[in-house]
């Protein structure tokens, strides 16, 4: 665990965490086999509360970047080494150029992102430095795009004029996850 420095003689230390993950997403898309997740949260902790800011590379549907927040709780109460994990942020498109049915490329923008998620605390060391995080949760992720149809006339008089269809990806998947806390 890293400590931040003290701002004045009489202040206690801020532990700062940094977490690792990279996981399995599965869920209504068509994605057989599921689809990968990685991401890293670095942030604060105060006793069994944690908070950070973490940048993540989803594939799933289409490959996007999403920046969030995230906050931790630990579930001491239980004496089983749980945490409970809540993100919320904002989803950056990243794809590889997906075409329309024209063969165009389909233009993309992000949308929110969340996740819920519960993990277990496998600690490495006799003094909780470092664990081993195995967990499950649900995730949301939201992508808008546009797509032109055109139709089957030479372009001259009297064509319709291209039709344009508007995109919503609303994509729900579920999550299964290990992770590496430090």
């Amino acid at each position: 665990m890293l400590t931040l420095p003290r701002l004045t003689s009489g202040q206690q230390a801020i532990p700062f965490h940094s977490f690792l993950y990279g996981g399995l997403l599965e869920g209504q898309k068509g994605q057989s086999g599921g689809a990968a997740e990685f991401q890293t949260i670095s942030g604060v902790s105060s006793k069994s509360w944690f908070l950070g800011a973490g940048l993540g590379l989803d594939h799933y549907l289409y490959r996007s970047v999403p920046l969030f927040l995230s906050v931790n709780r630990n579930l001491d109460f239980l004496k089983r080494g749980l945490l409970a994990r809540l993100d919320g942020g904002y989803n950056f498109p990243w794809v590889d150029s997906p075409t329309d049915i024209n063969g165009e490329p389909e233009k993309l923008s992000g949308g929110g992102y969340w996740s819920a998620r519960l993990e277990y605390r496998l600690w490495l060391s006799p003094k909780h430095a470092q664990a081993i995080l195995l967990g499950a949760g649900y995730a949301y992720k939201d992508l808008h795009g546009k797509e032109n149809y055109y139709s089957l006339c030479d372009f001259g008089p009297g064509c319709p004029p291209v039709t344009q269809a508007y995109l919503d990806y609303r994509l729900r998947r579920l999550v299964f996850f290990l992770g590496l806390e430090f």
